[in-house]
């Protein structure tokens, strides 16, 4: 598969949630198919411990706002739709590219730390199973159209 930023070929490789995420060597982007989502949110659910997790240094929530804002749109590695730029989740400040046609999301270089960051904090202050934490990943979820 080609990155769909610089279109070097993707390199497959294990994340700790235990699924295999397609990584560009060049720019550090993350393709994440469909059903990967759930088994990031579980390994975030029960493997981090509070305040372990943390913001990559090099990752400046308002710049990747403006950034994604002025990209050029790109296409789905998986079937060339123009992928939708939107903020994941209401109030994270993060964007991401989503296959309108559901095939996956594409996250540019530390948004996927970002992210999960997000969601660890988010269950931090909410106490576990919140409804505001559930519906988050929902929200997530939804934006594959499933």
């Amino acid at each position: 598969m080609k990155c769909p930023r610089d279109g070097a070929q993707m390199e497959t490789s294990r994340h700790e949630a235990g699924f295999e995420i397609d990584t560009c060597p060049t720019c550090k982007g993350v393709w994440l198919d469909k059903g990967e989502l759930d088994a990031l949110k579980s390994k975030v659910e029960k493997s981090f411990k509070p305040g372990e997790m943390k913001v990559p240094e090099d990752y400046d929530f308002g710049f990747s706002r403006r950034m994604q804002a002025s990209q050029t749109t790109i296409a789905c590695p998986r079937c060339n739709a123009d992928m939708d730029v939107k903020e994941y989740h209401n109030w994270s400040d993060i964007m991401i590219d989503v296959c309108p046609a559901g095939c996956g999301l594409w996250l540019d270089n530390n948004e996927l730390t970002a992210i999960t960051v997000f969601f660890q904090q988010n269950l931090e202050r909410g106490g576990g199973e919140d409804p505001r934490n559930t519906a988050m990943w929902a929200n997530l979820v939804d934006l594959f159209g499933g």
